[in-house]
């Protein structure tokens, strides 16, 4: 479960949006799979709460992608 306690961490990458879900702005050297492992979060979760990512190998820095409430 990915939990958020303020509305930005310390690296102002994670933010919180409305309904207990997140969202993560992709830095250099992230990979999707990076961020779930980094967010403790099952990559098709991320997937399917980011249905305009096509190729799980193509996300781009300053991309911001939606984190589930799992």
């Amino acid at each position: 479960m990915a939990t958020f306690n303020s509305s930005v961490d310390t690296d102002n990458t994670l933010a919180s949006l409305p309904g207990g879900s997140g969202q993560y702005i992709v830095q250099p050297g992230d990979s999707l799979r990076s961020i779930a492992e980094r967010l403790h979060i099952p990559i098709g979760d991320l997937l399917g709460a980011n249905p305009s990512i096509y190729n799980v190998n193509l996300i781009f820095v300053g991309q911001s992608i939606k984190i589930p409430n799992t």
